[in-house]
């Protein structure tokens, strides 16, 4: 058995299109409210569950932006290709619900602001007080071998975000599209097919340095658009020009749009053929 695995943000959760079921019964628009019920709405009506409609596969969406970072959404696609042991069993059976498609939904890179040893801390950039507060905790609660070599590479990085903000962004980017590129090699020899999008534009200065074929653009009223952010704002795809409320998700359109491009994007794959018609 295989199966779509999305790896993302809100967005591919889609958070918030519960809310137009809410506003139909007069319940309050409060994500903090949401129930179990509403976050399978939501999952139901995802990119990434319609395009597991279109494929005939089930669909799993795993991480968020609150909860997990970059590197951790790569060990989690990694770790769905390792086989699986069934207990009663002497072998590994390497087909139980391994991921024949991978969908990973890139975001704004300094959510995941500072590596340091392979590792990922984050700091709030919403609001001054914010980062002055989630820097300060991040110092004193470290637990690194040399703090002082963190807190002086740490100011470091964030003296060059603030003399430059747009060639860090880029630099960032570009770190991670290197990381995506091993990733991919690495899907690609279990004949796994990856499809990445981004949210943020953040990587629209870097897309030629993204392996062949697994960046999706979306497509749409014959303009190509390079993050989701841009295309939903631009063509009013989002809840709050649907709802008139304060929430910017994409709308139930844009999912299905998103789904369409990815779907093609997966037929037009020099991989497709040999790897996918193997289980439809």
């Amino acid at each position: 058995m295989y199966k779509i695995l999305a790896v993302g943000t809100s967005f591919t959760h889609g958070l918030a299109l519960h809310f137009y079921k809410r506003k139909q019964v007069g319940l309050p628009l409060d994500f903090n409210t949401i129930t179990n019920d509403e976050l399978y709405f939501n999952y139901k009506h995802s990119y990434s569950s319609i395009l597991g409609k279109k494929l005939e596969l089930p669909n799993q969406i795993v991480s968020s932006s609150g909860s997990s970072n970059f590197f951790e959404g790569l060990d989690i696609i990694k770790k769905s290709i390792e086989p699986i042991y069934l207990k009663g069993d002497d072998k590994f059976d390497h087909n139980f619900f391994k991921p024949k498609v991978v969908i990973l939904q890139l975001t704004n890179v300094t959510r995941d602001f500072f590596i340091y040893e392979n590792k990922i801390y984050k700091l709030d950039f919403e609001t001054y007080d914010g980062f002055v507060k989630s820097k300060k905790e991040l110092i004193d609660n470290i637990d690194v071998v040399d703090k002082n070599d963190f807190i002086t590479k740490l100011e470091l990085e964030l003296e060059v975000f603030t003399l430059n903000e747009e060639t860090w962004r880029k630099n960032q980017s570009a770190y991670f599209i290197s990381k995506i590129n091993i990733l991919h090699k690495i899907l690609k020899s279990k004949g796994v097919i990856l499809k990445v999008i981004s949210y943020s534009d953040d990587y629209k200065e870097n897309l030629d340095k993204f392996d062949e074929n697994i960046f999706v653009k979306i497509q749409h009223n014959g303009i190509s658009f390079s993050n989701i952010f841009d295309f939903v704002t631009i063509n009013k795809l989002r809840v709050v020009d649907d709802l008139e409320i304060d929430d910017s998700h994409p709308n139930f359109e844009a999912h299905e749009i998103v789904a369409d491009n990815i779907y093609n994007s997966i037929l037009n794959d020099p991989g497709y053929y040999t790897s996918f018609h193997q289980i439809i």
